[in-house]
């Protein structure tokens, strides 16, 4: 890994990114509902401000978090 992260031009630590991204949805005692903390955990992992999250209704799809 040492060299992977020395010598290649795109270091991107996956594994970083996915703890962190499990460690914003499984966060014990927030105010913040499931979906919301999913919307959020995207959201930082990406560097956007926010976004949506889609659930599925009968034949379309209908908001479920922002």
């Amino acid at each position: 890994m040492a060299i992977a992260r020395n010598f290649y031009r795109y270091r991107y630590d996956y594994r970083s990114e996915w703890l962190r991204f499990i460690a914003t949805v499984s966060a014990p005692g927030d105010a913040q509902g499931l979906p919301e903390r999913v919307v959020q955990a995207v959201a930082s992992v990406l560097e956007a401000r926010g976004g949506w999250l889609l659930v599925p209704d009968d034949d379309r799809f209908s908001p479920g978090a922002t």
